[in-house]
């Protein structure tokens, strides 16, 4: 496991880095929570302030780490298109035709600068810097494990995008950005509805992370749907995804300072 080490005010610190989603020991043998607290204890103790999300294999319970569960939800792609149809439910159907009555279309090539000019132009706030995260798609595409969907109305202009990052018969929708308005969840679902479709029947499963991207004005990450109220997690369950849990750890001897800095800390990229 990587330590995703960071530092505020001259803090050394150990918070999850934007894009990685999950850390955690990885093994072809089995994961034991002996283990995992082994490991956590060999942290140095240079690092006072530790937040970290683990994989679903490392839960652990001990009086030294404060522990929480977030979720993620995944499904699984191996059934025909008109099974994986089937299983949705009748809300979500409903959402699909009336992406259809709205003629939306979907591209699933646009370029780094495509995804970076429709963040600039709506001044959506994303904890990342934007040359690393070019840097990062640009690999990603270069290495075909990247691919950026961008949907876009009937008068052609591109109204959501989603990235999709692909590894080990696994792909995460990592970030998505919808231009905030009233029925902004409806070009997000055509977006998974087409990734849905073109990939049905392959030995592929489709993973929804938690989003936690900040809006500002109008543009917005789906942290949670507008008009009807309806939040990202329940959207996941319109699919019928698959719910997973995965823990999330931070020290317990956390010193004052540090406990007032936490919110710092959180923000880093």
């Amino acid at each position: 496991m990587v330590l995703p080490v960071g530092e505020r005010y001259g803090i050394p610190f150990l918070t999850q880095h934007f894009l990685t989603k999950q850390l955690g020991i990885f093994s072809k043998r089995k994961i034991n929570p002996e283990l995992v607290i082994n490991y956590l204890s060999s942290i140095p103790e240079e690092y006072k302030f530790i937040h970290l999300h683990l994989n679903k294999f490392n839960f652990i319970e001990s009086s030294k780490w404060k522990l929480a569960t977030k979720f993620t939800y995944e499904l699984d792609l191996i059934f025909t298109s008109k099974k994986l149809i089937s299983k949705y439910s009748k809300t979500l159907r409903n959402f699909v035709n009336e992406c259809e009555e709205k003629e939306f279309t979907v591209m699933k090539n646009l370029t780094p600068n495509d995804f970076l000019q429709f963040w600039n132009s709506h001044k959506a706030t994303l904890p990342i810097n934007k040359n690393s995260l070019r840097r990062i798609l640009a690999k990603g595409i270069q290495y075909r494990i990247c691919k950026i969907y961008g949907v876009y109305s009937k008068y052609n202009n591109l109204i959501a995008s989603g990235i999709f990052f692909s590894f080990h018969k696994k792909t995460t929708l990592l970030i998505t950005l919808t231009y905030h308005d009233e029925e902004n969840y409806l070009p997000f679902i055509w977006m998974i509805h087409q990734f849905i479709l073109e990939h049905a029947g392959t030995d592929l499963t489709l993973i929804f992370e938690p989003q936690d991207i900040r809006q500002k004005s109008g543009f917005s990450i789906l942290s949670a749907i507008t008009k009807r109220k309806l939040k990202t997690e329940e959207l996941f369950k319109e699919f019928r995804a698959q719910t997973c849990g995965f823990p999330v750890i931070e020290n317990r001897n956390v010193p004052f300072l540090f406990r007032f800095l936490k919110p710092f800390f959180l923000s880093k990229v």
